[in-house]
């Protein structure tokens, strides 16, 4: 069965009710992209100053903020957070002129959030300064609710006149509604419910999501080739490998040698290097740098093995070379483009 598009997936953290933080770990090792929180203004159960749980090695955070006024304060709270994608809840501001004043004061990509009884002419008026739109389709902040199907054609709607705007949609939705949203082309989905439903096997639900229900989806699917992909030889120097990561952003250079993979050398391994040569660190070469035992998988795999494999290894690796009778085929990026 084919689709449009794999899209990422936000999974929202308060959806379990309790130990976040232990939540967030499992939501990071099982191929989820973003983590979403939402937070009411005043909330008892969580504000931006909670946020500090998450910080350090953990997914981008994703927040979506239900509030009816923004003080100084409330702006520089939310901007310590840190969140790379901030949402806000267009009919709880009081003063929807806030729109326009919050995309120049707050850091992280700025969108609005609008309910089904929105007109859509909102987005008109906001449209030059929000980069993403989260389209609800069930109320606010309320975890398990049934999934509007009205919606469909609000998002038809809004892909057809802004193509290039992101288009976010949380609210109810399971593998059946996300093929519907894969078709539609939507950007992003936030799950809260249906990824909670089992977290001994929380990579299940995630890959039913990004696949919906499609079976034996194999790594070579989606694959990127080795002329898309950012390579060095052994003796390629530092300064090389920091412009060819610089250039294809994908966190990681692969070191190859006659077709075979010899290693890679990611952000992480360029920080510890750094650390440990201080200086030195422009004589070295890149056989000096590189893990020379990465993950990789065979090209006779699926995605569904992917997944499970990352979890079981408690693993987060977004970029994966991919092998096949012994030399690098190519390469399967997790979350391109985040």
């Amino acid at each position: 069965m084919k689709w449009g598009k794999i899209m990422y997936i936000s999974g929202s953290v308060l959806a379990v009710k309790e130990n976040y933080q232990g939540y967030a770990q499992l939501l990071k090792k099982s191929c989820v992209d973003y983590m979403h929180v939402d937070i009411f203004q005043n909330d008892e159960r969580f504000s931006p100053g909670d946020l500090s749980l998450f910080r350090g090695d953990s997914l981008p955070l994703d927040l979506h903020l239900i509030y009816e006024t923004f003080s100084n304060e409330d702006i520089e709270a939310v901007n310590q957070a840190n969140a790379k994608f901030i949402n806000i809840q267009y009919e709880t501001l009081k003063n929807k002129g806030t729109v326009k004043l919050l995309s120049k004061k707050v850091v992280g990509s700025f969108g609005i959030a609008l309910t089904a009884e929105t007109p859509l002419d909102v987005i008109d008026e906001n449209i030059n300064c929000i980069s993403q739109v989260l389209v609800m389709c069930s109320h606010p902040g309320i975890s398990g609710a049934k999934f509007n199907t009205d919606n469909y054609k609000r998002i038809e709607k809004i892909r057809h006149k802004y193509p290039t705007l992101k288009i976010w949609v949380d609210g109810g939705i399971d593998n059946i509604i996300a093929e519907k949203l894969g078709r539609l082309n939507a950007d992003v989905i936030v799950s809260g419910s249906y990824l909670c439903r089992d977290l001994k096997n929380l990579y299940i639900p995630t890959y039913k999501l990004k696949y919906m229900n499609e079976h034996n989806v194999k790594v070579t699917r989606n694959m990127l080739h080795l002329n898309e992909l950012p390579i060095v030889g052994e003796e390629a120097e530092f300064a090389d490998i920091i412009i060819k990561m610089n250039s294809y952003r994908m966190g990681a250079v692969l070191i190859v040698k006659e077709e075979k993979l010899k290693g890679i050398i990611t952000d992480g391994d360029v920080r510890r290097a750094i650390l440990k040569y201080g200086k030195d660190i422009f004589e070295k070469r890149s056989r000096e740098l590189m893990n020379r035992s990465p993950f990789v998988i065979d090209s006779g795999k699926t995605m569904e093995e992917v997944f499970e494999i990352l979890t079981q290894k408690r693993k987060r690796t977004d970029f994966i070379p991919v092998i096949e009778s012994g030399k690098l085929a190519g390469a399967v990026d997790l979350h391109i483009g985040r």
